[in-house]
């Protein structure tokens, strides 16, 4: 038997995913750029003037898997096609905090790329309709067997 799909008014908000997943970009670019920032340093320097390199990496890590927690929160407001349209912005993200975390400089050839994201993130985002489906233990059961 086939499992109808169920949703939710009061759990589904495009709007909600959306931010979250914005969130989880920015979450996933800064604990990747803090990472970095952190195995720049030498051995006994300081990272952001209070943890030592090692300790940075880990607070860099830690930040950075929490975004696959926040994403996973945002499956349930949105459909997953809108929210992986909107992570694809994470590129962008990361080049801005390896700008102003790292001091790097973004090549000019990567403008015309980045903006080729920004504007499949927008048109797919706008464009790709699902509807985002809540299930039951017993439901879910029966789907995945």
């Amino acid at each position: 038997t086939m499992v109808e799909c169920e949703t939710s008014e009061s759990t589904s908000n495009s709007f909600l995913g959306i931010v979250l997943v914005l969130v989880a970009c920015c979450c996933y670019a800064f604990g990747n750029c803090l990472q970095r920032y952190s195995l720049l340093k030498q051995p006994g320097e300081k990272v952001c003037g209070v943890l030592n390199r090692n300790l940075g990496w880990l607070v860099g890590a830690l930040i950075y898997f929490s975004a696959n927690g926040i994403y996973a929160i945002a499956l349930s407001f949105a459909p997953v096609s809108v929210l992986a349209a909107v992570f694809s912005l994470t590129i962008i993200a990361n080049a801005l905090c390896a700008v102003f975390l790292l001091g790097d400089k973004i090549p000019r050839m990567a403008y015309p790329g980045y903006a080729l994201v920004v504007g499949g993130s927008v048109v797919f985002s706008v464009t790709v309709n699902a509807q985002v489906c809540h299930f039951g233990s017993d439901e879910l059961k029966e789907v995945m067997t």
